[in-house]
């Protein structure tokens, strides 16, 4: 199911050009927005009677936001906080709609006027002093395995590191061969940051590094070989991951150059995540059907990609 209502069209362009493209905005938080409008397109559908063929922006109005919002908490139950994510979007959007739509600003501007509720503070938890040091003194390390857990709890205790940017870690992030020693995480949307680390760490670090033969260039690629997997099946299951990993971005490529996409790879990943599915319930008719909504001319030339019948036959 297609439409070409001015909603449509601008919040095509606002998820798939203006928030990756001008503002560089991750796609964590892209699928956060999307999420918000799919629950705005199902309130005015629900609640409304306003279906998506013929949601116009002229519907995007103070009250109708204000009515949305009111619906999260009453009916759907979501907490203050989700409710201020939700008027982000929405506003994030309005700041947009400011340029791309500037006839209808006064309405855009009384939207942004939309305060975000207050929500209680959480307080900080954190470990004194003794604690962290009677956390680093509980790994055994006359056992390898005690070794190794060291190693995990002093580096995220002396980087911040979250749980999956250690799981992530390969050899090659290291540099503590020579002053100043850092390392390199990759956090949310594969973003990179430096960090600095004690020589206390790089103790530990190249006493682990060198019980395990980790820094061997000789047994495989050090940008592929995982820190904190030293077993055998564990290793050869991260390098299998790498792998296949490879060979669908491969695959993929040589898909759209035989469809004569003339797009990249990479492009096309970023086109996909904006492409939405929607879950439509027609009354009268048994079930839920779903329609996957192509709205825009780069959603559309990939579209061939998304019929699996004529991929397999190829």
């Amino acid at each position: 199911m297609t439409t070409t209502t001015d909603f449509a069209r601008h919040l095509s362009r606002f998820l798939s050009e203006y928030l990756p493209h001008e503002r560089n905005v991750s796609h964590n938080t892209i699928a956060s927005y999307r999420d918000a409008f799919l629950q705005f397109v199902d309130y005015m559908k629900n609640e409304k009677g306003i279906s998506l063929d013929r949601l116009g922006l002229k519907h995007l109005t103070r009250n109708q936001v204000l009515g949305y919002l009111k619906w999260i908490l009453e009916v759907r139950k979501c907490s203050p906080a989700t409710r201020n994510y939700r008027l982000a979007a929405i506003h994030s959007f309005c700041q947009y709609l400011q340029y791309a739509v500037i006839d209808m600003m006064e309405q855009w501007q009384k939207i942004l006027t939309i305060k975000a509720m207050r929500t209680e503070g959480t307080t900080l938890n954190y470990l004194s002093t003794d604690g962290v040091k009677l956390l680093l003194a509980q790994p055994d390390t006359t056992t390898r395995n005690g070794r190794r857990h060291l190693a995990i709890l002093s580096l995220m205790y002396d980087t911040g590191a979250r749980v999956q940017e250690i799981a992530d870690l390969t050899v090659d992030c290291l540099r503590i061969t020579c002053e100043p020693y850092t390392i390199r995480l990759y956090g949310k949307g594969r973003k990179a940051r430096i960090v600095p680390l004690v020589k206390e760490q790089v103790r530990i670090l190249r006493q682990y590094i060198e019980e395990n033969h980790l820094d061997d260039s000789s047994k495989g690629n050090l940008e592929m070989r995982p820190m904190f997997h030293f077993t055998e099946r564990r290793i050869e299951a991260h390098v299998c991951i790498c792998f296949i990993a490879y060979k669908v971005y491969k695959e993929l490529e040589r898909i759209i150059r035989m469809s004569k996409i003339n797009l990249s790879v990479d492009k096309v990943l970023d086109i996909a995540k904006t492409i939405a599915t929607i879950n439509i319930k027609t009354d009268g008719v048994a079930g839920v059907s779903k329609r996957t909504l192509f709205l825009t001319e780069e959603q559309m030339a990939i579209k061939p990609l998304f019929d699996l019948r004529t991929l397999l036959d190829d």
